[in-house]
């Protein structure tokens, strides 16, 4: 499941970039910061990124999921700092739901 959640992190990624200035595009890797301090995104690239990863989930899996919760604002360490860490977040949230 967690390969299948990056190749969506991935897909999202790209029709982000769609719509994005070319000096703002940002590359795939699992280190990706998404947030924070030196993070790739802008507050309303993020909130895009997870609109359009909600979407590809529920087209391709058929499920529909809310990322952006409370449980991960409870969290120690958030699920958004990173695409691994949000892979990780999304994989178990998925999970959740079998």
């Amino acid at each position: 499941m967690k390969e299948t959640v990056e190749e969506l992190i991935q897909e999202a990624i790209l029709e982000l970039n769609e719509q994005l200035d070319e000096d703002r595009k940002i590359s795939y890797s699992e280190d990706l910061k998404l947030i924070g301090v030196n993070a790739a995104l802008e507050s309303i690239s993020f909130v895009t990124l997870i609109a359009i990863l909600e979407d590809l989930i529920s087209d391709r899996l058929g499920k529909n999921i809310l990322i952006v919760n409370d449980r991960a604002f409870s969290q120690e360490r958030s699920p958004f700092r990173s695409v691994e860490s949000l892979s990780d977040y999304v994989t178990g949230l998925l999970h959740e739901t079998e």
